[in-house]
């Protein structure tokens, strides 16, 4: 006797391998999801702070130039140090899946590029990090000649 068509068991095994490929498939694309996040983020944050450095060694108004560092914003400035009543910052606020942490010799929690040099006074080390999982985390190391880089 010839059948036509599919027995049940065949389609629950289709069924079955179709939403194991799906799960792995979720499970990856959230993976990417939050890397693309820390790349975006720490990309970012980069050139925030090289578009700074080059104000500060164009002398633009014929003062430094910084980033402060706060847990979810890091905000531009001009001048030796950071003012938050001034009108000419400017706030980046980072998703708030992301937290940001420095780690400056100084104790400060920013980044000032000297006027002319584009020199900062000590190495500084920005990470960038999931909320929830602190260990998945992106570096940014500014060197004390303001060299720029992604850190380890």
């Amino acid at each position: 006797m010839s059948s036509r068509g599919f027995s049940f068991v065949e389609i629950m095994t289709v069924v079955a391998v179709v939403l194991v490929l799906s799960v792995i498939a979720v499970v990856s694309l959230g993976a990417m999801s939050e890397r693309l996040l820390l790349r975006s983020a720490a990309s970012d944050i980069v050139f925030v702070l090289e578009a700074t450095k080059a104000r500060a060694v164009a002398g633009t108004g014929g003062v430094s130039h910084g980033v402060v560092f706060a847990d979810d914003v890091f905000i531009e400035f001009a001048g030796n140090s950071y003012d938050d009543e001034e009108e000419t910052n400017v706030t980046h606020e980072l998703d708030n899946r992301l937290v940001l942490t420095t780690d400056i010799l100084s104790g400060e929690e920013s980044v000032t590029f000297t006027r002319i040099t584009g020199m900062v006074g000590d190495t500084v080390t920005i990470t960038v990090s999931l909320a929830d999982d602190p260990e998945k985390s992106k570096i940014i190391v500014v060197g004390e000649g303001g060299d720029i880089s992604y850190g380890e």
